[in-house]
């Protein structure tokens, strides 16, 4: 038998790449994304317009199940679809089965990557595409679509498959590429089975007909029960950036159709988050917080609201509950952990070649002071680039560096006793601080005779050998321009390209021609711009926006690169075609796009430092961020030969920060990271690129874009010769940097790790013995439509050592942070012993969520307050058939902040729990289990079909006494609900029709079941004399063992 599973799947395809809404790419069933308001009750109400698209990745928090199977039982997936015609080759979307115990896998990065290695590794014997194909449904035949990939089905298709075609009609899709496939895999354990269909723009649903549900495609797939998985399953939908999530309990027998939703008792109940604030909320019913309520109380305030007053409600009922002492305060005193800082010697003889010292002298005109360190000192005046001339500092509070030259006027040893020894080790960055002032005036020096003035010595332009813009020729710079185009046939209309302009097709990395390389890291598909096709020039071709979506076979994302001199270039490129105006487009680890939303697509520019040789634009790989956006063109002028080094020194022998730990007992946890400028508010600052990058240079090259589909390669020189050009913006951008850098350059990114062995200022850090916990390469941004850089948050997963380091890899570095901060591993904050540690709650109306944002803010991190306070969301009640198996559930442990080195069938030890509530996690039941928790009827019923009166009147004796016993053991009564006394939680009384239509089911199934006598069949028989009227029993017999449950 085969049930409706209502997902209205927005093809898992960003809707605004195709240039519709998003109302024509989502679920119509209860699901994790319809969780927001009252979508999922609408839906089951029949009202398919109430249906939300989520694109959260992996998917929203959990708030109770969505439908109930028997193991292996087939579900109906339903979804309707609206691709772009133009994409080529046409896309797919992706569905996996996964266990809730293994939800944490879903949560990496490469989560997405590793569903299509697992269907593209499948033997072919394993697909069953061709049994289980995509059907599409139209509800007036005379009004279906028609398209090549469609042909009619047959019964027998359908008979697999079956839907109520009333004066409809149903055909089938004939795709040789489609796959279904459940197998185990070695590699993948946690993927229980995944399919992969394409999608064809000719058959597509029009967002009217969709939304109502006449017009829908579907296919069928089975959702078994694993063993030692428990019974909790997740059918998951993904593409581009659209996900969601159903989730699916799996009971001992097949569910009647009329059961497949659970029932709806009229009832509310509320769903738990923890780690989890509603922040911003509409309106608040209990106005001051109030621990004497309690959340019970809080309950009440909201299930006793006005209907005029809840008829009103757009975003979510819920609870919050908080701390009443300071949750910072809290998370600090037991999370964090306490040692010695220190830091690695800096070498300051390049530096105080470009320092001049003038003694007795302080800032003229505008300062700003700041308590620092030296060396921090210096690097924030380097990253204020000409807005700092240099910095002062009293002569009493002066910390020279170690290896400051006393020869040079008008400074000496003497002036310098308790500062400057040579004898005495050396000082470094961590030992002292003073007050420095920070001259930002362009004012001369002013004599005082208490300070001492460092002024940087005149650099010129940041740019060595530059090339100004407005004076280019093709003799004085090096310029590559490059158009995006598909390969057409001979008998299509040519691209003609101007002078100097070459083609792309999407091939690999390699020769073109005599003098160039170019290309892809694997084959990117093109088409073409249907905004361009009169022109068929440089403009017309292009790469897509979910051309970049698609992974390479190694699970990183696709770069495109070509061969050029190094040096400071400035890229110009044309692109931005979705609302998000390509915030994921990477070029040489910068952003390209301006911190907005709303630019439109045109032309950007902006500029960056090539070292290696190779220019590479790329996209950010990250399902919380937007990719790249469409890319038409890209050119590359060259400014110069390189940045100016920042006016900061370098670190000896390697650049670290290690914390000898009070406790080296203690198993480390988290470490967070936090770079300058990271804090809130948020500024983009060179200093943060230093992280990363060798050689640290810092510069604030202009960042340019023309708008309203504006193509102008010539951008940056028009800018340069103030010619106008159509809608131009201009900025001071900055460096920005973004994206991942390739973690194979010894050179590059961070290494943190714990050690019994401790940095040494003259030696460095042995990496020999040390446990490593992640290399760092990737920049860590805070996800959605967002610029902002989120904490560096490593987990080290319960190491054990003396100190715990953050090492800089490679030479010529300089480690500058903002905090760092080591927590303890598998702990949660523990509450103050007074009377004000009682938590606190107040009911609520939240703020309205949308497809990329929740109602409520979740952290992960110990010291974040949100870490404390607790939320709890109102949601419809909805009955299930109690899950059977053996032993209690296992709890899944999901990990959001996953390391990328994290091997997808290695097990997961981090412990972290999942935001959402599992309520119904835990309700596989043995006898053992019943007896635990107290929380339902339990009746053995020995059923005997043969043989004569004497041996039913004894398995009704042993039932009877078998129940009786039971009862002795049970003394609380149904387990209660979270918040209300009066509810039971998992199987509740249903009314007497409803356990009469039960009844009449079930003994069908028994009826069916008894011709066939085997390890695992169904009976249903009236209830013992100590059970209630009306109820009935549900005889459950696997592998010689009855369970049983009154419903």
């Amino acid at each position: 038998m085969s049930f409706g599973l209502t997902l209205g799947t927005a093809i898992l395809l960003a809707a605004s790449d195709f240039g519709v809404e998003a109302t024509d790419n989502m679920l119509l069933s209860p699901s994790r994304g319809n969780s927001r308001g009252n979508a999922n009750s609408a839906i089951l109400d029949g009202n398919l317009s109430k249906a939300k698209a989520s694109r959260i990745f992996p998917f929203r928090e959990r708030m109770g199940s969505h439908m109930q199977v028997g193991s292996g039982q087939e579900i109906q997936l339903k979804f309707t679809t609206k691709p772009d015609a133009n994409l080529s080759p046409q896309p797919k979307f992706y569905i996996a089965i996964i266990a809730g115990v293994d939800q944490d896998k879903m949560h990496n990065e490469s989560y997405t990557s590793w569903v299509q290695d697992y269907i593209n590794s499948a033997p072919d014997s394993e697909n069953e595409a061709q049994e289980h194909p995509r059907f599409h449904f139209c509800a007036h035949a005379d009004g279906c679509p028609s398209g090549s990939g469609l042909n009619a089905a047959s019964e027998a298709e359908l008979g697999k498959c079956p839907i109520d075609q009333g004066a409809g009609k149903v055909e089938r899709y004939k795709e040789p590429s489609d796959r279904y496939v459940y197998y185990h895999s070695e590699k993948y354990p946690f993927i229980i089975g995944a399919m992969q269909y394409a999608l064809l723009p000719s058959v597509a649903s029009s967002s009217s007909s969709s939304r109502g549900g006449d017009h829908f495609d579907f296919v069928c797939l089975r959702v078994p029960k694993v063993e030692g998985k428990g019974s909790h399953y997740i059918v998951h939908w993904f593409w581009g950036h659209n996900f969601d999530a159903v989730d699916v309990r799996t009971v001992g027998s097949e569910v009647p159709e009329g059961l497949v939703y659970g029932r709806r008792t009229g009832r509310h109940t509320f769903e738990k988050i923890d780690h989890c604030h509603f922040e911003n909320p509409k309106q608040t019913f209990i106005g001051n917080l109030n621990r004497n309520v309690g959340v019970a109380g809080c309950e009440a305030s909201l299930n006793q609201l006005p209907s005029s007053i809840e008829s009103g409600i757009t975003g979510v009922l819920g609870i919050n509950e908080v701390a009443s002492a300071a949750p910072r305060s809290r998370s600090s005193s037991s999370m964090k952990l306490s040692g010695i800082e220190s830091v690695s010697k800096l070498d300051w003889s390049d530096w105080n070649r470009e320092v001049q010292v003038i003694e007795g002298a302080k800032c003229g005109g505008k300062s700003n002071r700041v308590t620092a360190t030296l060396a921090k000192a210096v690097a924030i005046c380097a990253s204020m680039l000409e807005e700092c001339t240099g910095i002062s500092v009293k002569s009493e509070d002066a910390r020279f560096p170690d290896h400051y030259n006393p020869t040079r006027p008008p400074l000496h040893d003497a002036n310098f006793p308790d500062h400057y020894n040579p004898t005495r080790p050396p000082l470094h960055d961590g030992e002292a601080k003073a007050e420095y002032l920070l001259c930002t005036g362009s004012s001369e020096p002013v004599e005082d005779s208490a300070y001492r003035l460092l002024q940087k010595k005149q650099a010129g332009d940041l740019i060595i050998d530059k090339v100004d813009p407005a004076t280019w020729t093709s003799q004085n710079h090096a310029s590559f321009k490059i158009s995006f185009q598909p390969k057409l046939s001979s008998d299509q209309t040519q691209f003609s390209l101007p002078e100097d302009w070459l083609e792309d097709n999407g091939d690999r990395f390699g020769p073109v021609g005599l003098d160039l390389k170019y290309g892809w890291k694997c084959p990117m598909p093109m088409n073409l711009d249907p905004n361009n096709l009169d022109n068929f020039d440089f403009r017309t071709g292009r790469v897509s926006s979910e051309g970049w979506k698609r992974p390479c076979p190694d699970g990183k994302p696709n770069k495109w690169e070509i061969e050029v001199p190094s040096g400071v270039y400035a890229v110009t490129l044309y692109g931005g075609n979705e609302p998000t105006r390509g915030l994921g487009c990477v070029v040489e680890n910068t952003l390209i796009s301006a911190d907005s939303q709303d630019e439109d697509q045109g032309t950007k520019a902006v500029e960056v430092e090539v070292d290696d040789g190779l220019f590479t634009l790329t996209s950010v790989q990250d399902s919380s961020m937007p990719s790249c956006s469409d890319v038409n063109w890209v050119k590359l002028d060259r400014v110069g030969a390189a940045y100016q080094h920042a006016w900061i020194p370098t670190a000896f022998h390697g650049a670290w920060w290690q914390l000898k730990l009070d406790e080296p007992s203690q198993e480390i946890g988290k470490v967070s990271i936090v770079l300058p400028g990271g804090s809130k508010p948020f500024r983009s600052d060179c200093r943060q690129r230093w992280f990363y990058e060798p050689a640290p240079s810092c510069h604030r090259g202009s960042r340019l874009h023309a708008g309203q589909n504006v193509h102008e390669p010539d951008l940056w020189q028009k800018f340069a010769q103030n010619q106008d050009v159509p809608h131009l913006s201009y900025e001071r951008f900055g460096s920005h940097v973004w994206g991942e850098y390739d973690a194979s350059n010894p050179n590059i990114g961070a290494v943190v790790s714990v050690s019994d062995s401790p940095c040494d200022v003259e030696l460095g850090c042995s990496a020999q013995d040390e446990t490593l916990c992640e290399v760092i390469t990737k920049v860590p941004n805070c996800g959605g439509r967002s610029h902002k850089l989120c904490p560096i948050r490593v987990d080290c997963k319960g190491a054990r050592g003396k100190y715990v380091r953050v090492r800089l890899r490679g030479v010529l570095r300089y480690l500058d942070v903002e905090s760092v901060d080591v927590y303890r591993h598998h702990s949660s904050p523990a509450a103050a012993n007074d009377d004000n540690s009682t938590p606190k709650c107040y009911a609520l109306e939240s703020r309205e969520g949308s497809e990329t944002t929740t109602e409520y803010t979740i952290s992960k991190d110990p010291n974040d307050p949100v870490y404390a306070s607790t939320c709890y969301v109102r949601t419809e009640e909805i009955e299930f058939l109690p899950s059977t198996g053996a032993g209690p559930e296992p709890k899944p442990k999901p990990t959001p902040g996953a390391a990328e080195q994290q091997v997808p069938g290695e097990a997961d030890t981090s412990g972290n729990s999942s935001g959402g509530s599992s309520s119904d996690d835990d309700d596989t039941f043995d006898e053992a289990d019943i007896n635990k928790h107290a929380n339902t009827f339990i009746v053995c019923a020995v059923v005997i079909f043969v043989g004569g009166i004497g041996i039913v009147a004894a398995a009704w004796w042993y039932c009877a006494k078998k129940h009786k016993n039971n009862r002795k053991k049970k003394k609380k009564g149904y387990r209660t609900s979270l918040l209300s006394s009066d509810k039971s939680s998992d199987i509740r009384h249903m009314n007497v029709a409803y356990r009469e239509s039960i009844h009449r089911d079930l003994k069908q199934m028994a009826a069916q079941s008894r011709s066939t006598i085997s390890n695992e069949s169904s009976e249903v028989f009236p209830p013992p004399k100590a059970h209630r009227a009306n109820s009935i029993v549900y005889v459950h017999r696997r592998n010689g063992k009855r369970e049983g449950v009154e419903i």
